[in-house]
C-alpha cells in the first residue's frame, strides 16, 4: 500500500441506509465526515457543501441489528 492511500473498510448496508448516505455524499460529505457528525440519540443539522441548503442528519443512520 502506497504511503498516501488508506485502508478501506466495507460494509453492508440496507438499501435505505445507503439512500441516506448518498443524500449527504450528493451534498458534499464524505463518509469519513458522515460517520463523525453521527449521533446515536438524536438528529443533527448540517448545511449542504454544495447548495447551502439545511439537511438532517437521522439518529443511527446506520442501524444495529439484533441477531437472534
Amino acid at each position: 500500500m502506497a504511503q498516501d492511500q488508506y485502508p478501506t473498510i466495507r460494509i453492508r448496508v440496507s438499501p435505505s441506509e445507503y439512500k441516506r448516505f448518498q443524500l449527504l455524499r450528493e451534498n458534499g460529505y464524505s463518509a469519513r465526515e458522515i460517520l463523525e457528525k453521527i449521533s446515536p440519540n438524536s438528529p443533527i443539522n448540517i448545511i449542504s457543501k454544495k447548495t447551502g441548503e439545511p439537511i438532517q442528519i437521522p439518529p443511527n443512520i446506520i442501524c444495529k441489528k439484533n441477531r437472534n
